[in-house]
């Protein structure tokens, strides 16, 4: 039975790599989402530098006010990692809605 009971929980070291791998696919899919888009505005401005430029801004405006609200917030709460995932799924529901919100700019900046 103390078996059965053992393998039900991970140990440190195994949460420590599954939490390393999920910053590592967070970020990747952060580059992808940069390519991606860059190359959609790259359509609406017509040029690349503009388009190139928007993405830069928006990733680094993003991450430096969400450093200073979420690194207040992390501090005061305990459960960094349900905030941590809630962050993430918010990004991917803004993923998925991108499309649908791509197809109003072209209409508004075209």
């Amino acid at each position: 039975m103390k078996q059965v009971t053992e393998r039900l929980f991970l140990s440190d070291k195994d949460v420590r790599l599954i939490l390393l791998i999920l910053f590592f696919l967070s970020g990747a899919t952060a580059l992808i989402y940069q390519v991606v888009w860059v190359r959609m505005f790259g359509l609406v401005f017509g040029v690349t530098i503009f388009a190139v430029s928007t993405v830069l801004t928006a990733f680094m405006t993003g991450l430096a006010l969400g450093s200073i609200y979420f690194g207040r917030l992390i501090d005061k709460r305990k459960d960094a990692l349900a905030v941590f995932a809630f962050l993430e799924l918010g990004i991917g529901l803004f993923a998925l809605a991108f499309p649908f919100l791509y197809q109003g700019l072209t209409y508004i900046y075209v």
